[in-house]
């Protein structure tokens, strides 16, 4: 059995092995090595040769995503399930996280309703309903993988599990047909990371290397299809007080801005030191420590603002 000693060196040889490896982040992404080498050597398996630490830390230096690797990646202070060809979990989405579950405890249903597009494997839908226990949830997902590990998460982090609805999608475009095997109406507050980059847009070394990029791109080249879609939305599937929240890249902000408000509805946009600066963090929450990015939520509301101070949950200030 290791000591403590020999243990904290070889996590320290390790981490000092992989700050030197030229490993790519994804966007705003800040490095923790010690964090990463305790994964590893905690992940690896010395009677299988595909998953000794050898293996785990080259695939690692060449690139591959160390959620893959490890089947888990942090967010919010919790540990959701990942494999290989799932979208992970970017910190850069505890904005949107967090704004979900602020917009969802500031309405005055007694058992508000989320709509997720594009679920992924739960993180936003799951801290949210974690932390406004009386909501309910509604989400799609393309990959049948990302569904199960959606369930996974649920089910591991959700005290009561029911409360979250998943439906499997087909097409990207046709986002509301999901939902109509099982009518879903009033919807209080919509979230979403949706695909709006255009042709020619790049994505990130990391994200490449996922093997998922495809992923980052819209539809029929309309960076903005998922809102003009949402906005049109079938008779009362949004509720008349209805807050959508949507992650995207600044360079797109004025082109989604402008189609939300020629339909109509209020906007504002935050990035994430605006609205952490704002709105401080929920006690029973960690967000992770990023660089200043790109990344931007867009919040778009009709009837009453749902982001206000009062409705915020208790926090801290950082």
């Amino acid at each position: 059995m290791k000591s403590s000693t020999q243990g904290a060196s070889e996590v320290k040889t390790l981490a000092d092995q992989l700050a030197l490896s030229d490993i790519p982040l994804r966007g705003g992404e800040v490095a923790d090595w010690e964090r990463e080498a305790n994964l590893l050597l905690a992940a690896a398996e010395s009677a299988n040769p595909s998953r000794s630490l050898d293996t785990l830390v080259a695939y690692r230096k060449r690139g591959v995503p160390l959620a893959y690797l490890v089947g888990t990646e942090l967010f919010l202070g919790s540990e959701y399930a990942t494999e290989t060809g799932v979208v992970i979990p970017h910190p850069a989405s505890e904005l949107l996280a967090l704004a979900t579950a602020h917009a969802l405890g500031g309405t005055t249903q007694p058992r508000p309703r989320l709509l997720e597009v594009g679920v992924g494997v739960g993180n936003i839908t799951v801290s949210a309903l974690a932390s406004v226990p009386t909501a309910e949830a509604h989400c799609s997902e393309l990959q049948g993988a990302a569904l199960r590990l959606t369930q996974i998460n649920a089910s591991t982090l959700l005290d009561t599990p029911s409360r979250l609805r998943l439906y499997q999608a087909y097409d990207t475009e046709a986002i509301f047909e999901p939902f109509s095997r099982l009518p879903v109406a009033g919807v209080d507050v919509v979230a979403a990371n949706p695909p709006y980059l255009i042709d020619g847009d790049p994505v990130s070394e990391a994200t490449k290397r996922s093997g998922i990029a495809h992923f980052s791109y819209a539809p029929v080249n309309d960076p903005s299809w998922f809102l003009r879609e949402i906005i049109e939305a079938p008779d009362g599937l949004l509720a008349e007080n209805c807050t959508i929240l949507m992650e995207c890249a600044d360079p797109y902000l004025e082109h989604h801005t402008r189609v939300m408000r020629d339909a109509g509805w209020n906007t504002e946009a935050y990035s994430r030191e605006s609205y952490l600066n704002q709105f401080g963090v929920p006690m029973d929450r960690k967000v992770r420590t990023m660089t200043p990015s790109l990344h931007r939520l867009l919040h778009s509301w009709r009837g009453e603002n749902r982001l206000t101070r009062a409705a915020a949950t208790t926090d801290v200030a950082l």
